[in-house]
């Protein structure tokens, strides 16, 4: 019954609303031979996409494996076991679909082809005007790549161009080495300076893989642990920005200097404009997960941003969270008490936007212009 209800907070996430969940008995009746005793888990848009949450570690039963989960409108999933390097595929080894759960209730079942790992993979086809920089992250006591997309013609002008630093850079610039499909950043900003517009530097951190959400938190949550953003953060300025301020022609100042990101990466993205407007002049929050934290609230009441700025806040209509887009907007409201007229906040719905890079393509040229054409 414990285990019921702390799913049935997550999946609510206000935890006001249970009168509305239904539960979905999600049963998988058949899997590879292979590994013989698996480790089946449950991810999606219900518990931000972590691939070996215990709470949503399915039961080996006579029926096959199974798990009630109470949710509350539509959310996308997918089978792992355990990360996403064992995720699910078709029988050839290819990658599939997320799949959706509704709240409709009822009994959902569910059929395994293939796991990521029992396949020989081949090496990906990568973007080659990507320039990739392996750094050192010892607050995670890792290494990280950063992606970075330097402007057409940067080899043959002495041109110095703003920077965009953006989460999540395994997602930006490349279907190769995306989780479901590339942003098209590179794509749109060619698109841009074809069309006689001004370029800027594009860099994308990639994220650590099972760690993401320790990093894109500033504050822990109960449940899912997480809460070193900070150190991220300062990473990200002592390193990061320090390095590439070094080896390429940017403009050192902080209203030439952004940063953006979706989900998770929306939250540290917030943060940083909040916590360090004295090294980021804006940038974009999509989809972003506000719902992490309460802390986040009071922060953004107590720090007004730091003027001159321009920041984005961007969600759809048919998230997978219906709180998505109220909490949006106490954070845009808290951002706007008392703001400097410097201070340039945009506030965007797409009426059918989903939570997903196919829709967070489609607004970030837009975005690009808000940001470097400072309208």
């Amino acid at each position: 019954m414990l285990r019921y209800i702390r799913l049935l907070m997550l999946v609510s996430l206000s935890g006001m609303v249970v009168e509305t969940s239904a539960q979905v008995h999600l049963v998988v009746t058949s899997w590879p031979d292979e590994p013989e005793s698996p480790e089946i888990y449950v991810a999606g848009s219900f518990n931000s996409w972590q691939p070996g949450d215990e709470l949503f570690r399915m039961q080996r039963t006579a029926d096959g494996f199974v798990l009630d989960i109470p949710v509350r409108g539509t959310h996308e999933f997918k089978f792992t076991r355990g990360g996403w390097d064992k995720v699910e595929t078709d029988a050839s080894g290819k990658d599939v679909g997320n799949r959706n759960l509704s709240g409709d209730g009822g009994t959902l079942e569910c059929s395994i082809a293939g796991w990521a790992d029992g396949f020989a993979k081949k090496p990906p086809v990568l973007n080659e005007a990507i320039i990739v920089h392996e750094m050192k992250a010892p607050f995670l006591a890792t290494y990280k790549n950063i992606r970075i997309c330097l402007p057409e013609g940067y080899a043959d002008d002495t041109t110095h161009y703003p920077v965009i630093y953006m989460m999540d850079g395994q997602n930006l610039f490349d279907d190769a080495t995306s989780y479901a499909g590339e942003w098209g950043v590179d794509e749109a900003l060619q698109a841009r300076m074809a069309a006689g517009r001004s370029g800027a530097i594009i860099v994308g951190v990639d994220h650590s893989g099972p760690l993401r959400m320790m990093e894109y938190t500033p504050w822990a949550n109960e449940t899912y642990g997480g809460g070193l953003g900070e150190a991220f953060s300062q990473w990200l300025m002592d390193s990061v920005v320090a390095y590439v301020d070094a080896h390429y022609r940017t403009i050192p100042d902080r209203t030439e200097r952004y940063v953006a990101g979706s989900s998770l990466g929306g939250l540290i993205s917030t943060y940083l404009v909040l916590a360090h407007g004295d090294v980021f002049g804006g940038g974009a929050a999509y989809s972003p997960s506000y719902w992490f934290s309460d802390q986040l609230f009071d922060y953004a009441a107590e720090h007004t941003p730091m003027a001159p700025m321009r920041f984005e806040i961007y969600g759809g209509g048919m998230e997978d969270d219906d709180d998505m887009v109220p909490f949006m907007m106490v954070v845009y409201d808290l951002m706007n008490q008392e703001k400097d007229p410097g201070v340039r906040l945009r506030f965007v719905v797409e009426s059918v936007g989903q939570h997903n890079e196919s829709w967070w393509r489609k607004q970030w040229p837009g975005t690009l212009g808000w940001l470097l054409d400072k309208q």
